[in-house]
């Protein structure tokens, strides 16, 4: 059928979604539709396109001074270690911490005296460059309720220490087997704490 000119026709506008659907009977293609800018988005008032550009602009610029001051971790590029807990203590340590790690829980002493745990062992403690830096602690002393009143004599008690580390861990043995691979975390009593190295999670126990 020839092709004829209708003024009126070439005249006449088309909504968008007119124009982004195919015609009846002619597969749409997309290479056929040049590029233009969504409708969902041109919809939009420009005074709110450019609010929510410098929205987006004022929290990049945000987050960026609020990472500058914070404090920097040092390189952590050491050995990683497992965390052994040992408690010295008359209560039972509901959860500790090593910097930002989780070394575990650990139940209080024995009735004979000798420390618990030195058993089980968490991973991992990611060594320091610099082994001199002091490490923070940070462990829950557990609730402890009358077992026959069920009444709570003692609430859960957050501490918080600094603590030393004994120089680098020994790693160059001739035995592998005796290498430090264990950092032990002893709570001597109700806010001290010591670190030291194992080769064996018993030997926790004896430190």
């Amino acid at each position: 059928m020839p092709f004829f000119y209708h003024p009126y026709r070439a005249r006449q506008k088309t909504t968008p979604r007119q124009r982004d659907e195919p015609a009846q009977g002619v597969p749409h293609r997309h290479w056929q539709t040049p590029f233009r800018i969504s409708p969902r988005v041109s919809r939009y008032p420009t005074s709110v396109r450019q609010h929510f550009a410098w929205y987006l602009a004022t929290l990049v610029l945000l987050t960026g001074c609020a990472s500058a001051d914070q404090p920097q971790e040092p390189q952590r590029d050491g050995p990683s270690l497992m965390m052994v807990p040992v408690n010295h203590y008359e209560r039972y340590a509901d959860t500790i911490f090593v910097d930002k790690y989780w070394a575990g829980n650990v139940g209080r002493r024995h009735s004979d005296g000798s420390p618990a745990g030195g058993g089980g062992a968490v991973c991992c403690y990611a060594g320091y460059k610099d082994w001199t830096k002091p490490v923070k602690i940070r462990w829950k002393w557990g609730s402890e309720d009358d077992p026959v009143t069920k009444v709570v004599t003692r609430d859960n008690e957050w501490h918080e220490v600094l603590a030393t580390l004994p120089g680098p861990p020994n790693q160059d043995t001739p035995d592998p087997r005796y290498a430090d691979a264990y950092l032990c975390v002893i709570l001597r009593d109700r806010d001290r704490v010591d670190l030291d190295y194992a080769y064996s999670r018993g030997d926790c126990a004896d430190k």
